[in-house]
């Protein structure tokens, strides 16, 4: 095998970032090398080792070896048992399902500093409100409560959900754009398992009920939010790109609650998996008013049919 022996590992790790070296590595006059990068973010720019001034000098023996090595990648303390070379390992880092991530629910919880693998996901967001365990073929509920109905026409909403039998988090967004409001979503693989079989097309229905007894459901597929990926940046993407559905917002159905003093709007959000004696036909995104499908001029339709 080309893997490094461990002793000579613990010898290309940085002494700030105690990581295997990454892109330039640098070295004082004494030899002892440091990140490029963390060298960058010192205030004192000392060797850390024997506090000389460093300079700007490439320690290109160790670059070398990083080159020609095969290492292990930077999250095996996290479960990733690979190894590989040069820019072959920093792409698979990019892409590592056991890089860690933010909160996801950072957008409701802007003061959350949480970082960690996606396997303690579920357990984090538990922390700041209660994820639903969804069962296939079965309708979850969700509230979205306001304190005045006006409320729910000036923001959006979100809503989490976990699917333990394919270690898939759910993520929906209700955002307000100009004067719309646009319904997306994202699922995040919590497991190596779940990102293997990305390709499982689990369709997604949303039934929003609203006035006059009539309700509007949404079928869609959502895609998946890759490791490296930034929530709000996709949400945004898919709404930019005319991937999300519009949410005919003002007649979402609202009940007032006198004891609480808050108006509530119901979501009703139910996943279903691939039939295995059926072949996986290309998804359809698209949105009926179930009291009106038969007229096809009343049809609410998404901002986008693909």
């Amino acid at each position: 095998s080309d893997q490094i022996d461990p002793k000579l590992l613990s010898h290309l790790e940085c002494p700030i970032c105690l990581t295997v070296y990454r892109g330039k590595v640098m070295m004082c006059t004494n030899g002892h090398p440091i990140c490029g990068n963390c060298l960058s973010s010192l205030s004192d720019a000392r060797c850390p080792t024997c506090r000389v001034k460093m300079g700007n000098i490439r320690c290109r023996f160790v670059e070398r070896m990083l080159e020609s090595a095969s290492l292990p990648c930077l999250y095996r303390d996290y479960g990733c048992m690979y190894h590989g070379k040069g820019n072959v390992r920093l792409r698979h880092e990019q892409i590592c399902h056991f890089r860690p991530i933010p909160c996801l629910l950072r957008r409701c919880y802007p003061s959350c500093k949480w970082e960690g693998p996606p396997s303690q996901l579920v357990e984090h967001l538990n922390t700041h409100c209660s994820v639903r365990n969804v069962d296939p073929n079965t309708f979850d509920d969700v509230y979205w409560s306001y304190k005045t109905d006006k409320e729910c026409f000036q923001r959006g909403k979100d809503a989490a959900y976990f699917l333990p039998w394919c270690d898939r988090f759910y993520y929906v967004s209700i955002s307000k754009r100009k004067d719309l409001f646009h319904l997306a979503a994202l699922w995040f693989a919590i497991s190596p398992k779940a990102a293997k079989e990305e390709s499982t097309k689990i369709r997604m229905e949303l039934e929003f009920p609203l006035d006059n007894e009539q309700s509007v459901t949404y079928s869609l597929f959502p895609p998946r939010l890759l490791p490296g990926e930034v929530l709000d940046e996709k949400i945004s993407e898919l709404i930019r790109n005319e991937e999300s559905f519009i949410v005919p917002i003002k007649r979402w159905r609202r009940e007032w609650s006198e004891s609480k003093h808050k108006c509530y709007f119901q979501v009703r959000a139910k996943w279903i998996p691939p039939s295995p004696s059926k072949e996986n036909k290309s998804p359809e995104n698209i949105g009926l008013c179930r009291e009106c499908s038969s007229d096809r001029k009343k049809v609410l339709k998404p901002s986008k049919i693909t």
